[in-house]
């Protein structure tokens, strides 16, 4: 690959980013285009987690 591009889906919450951004991944399927969506709701998912973050799920440790 000689180059790479970036879409970057911004606005507010609850105004439908998620929901655009998979819609934009199956047009992308289906033009048989090489991507990746990386949804900010889902970077607590991550696992493991990153060396020197916390661990337990917020709702386990009172925070």
């Amino acid at each position: 690959m000689d180059q790479a591009e970036a879409l970057l889906i911004g606005g507010r919450a609850g105004v439908g980013k998620t929901t655009v951004g998979w819609e934009v991944s199956a047009l992308l399927r289906a033009a048989r285009v090489p991507h990746a969506i990386i949804d900010g709701d889902f970077m607590g998912q991550v696992h493991p987690a990153p060396e020197g973050t916390r661990t337990a799920p917020r709702s386990q440790s009172g925070t």
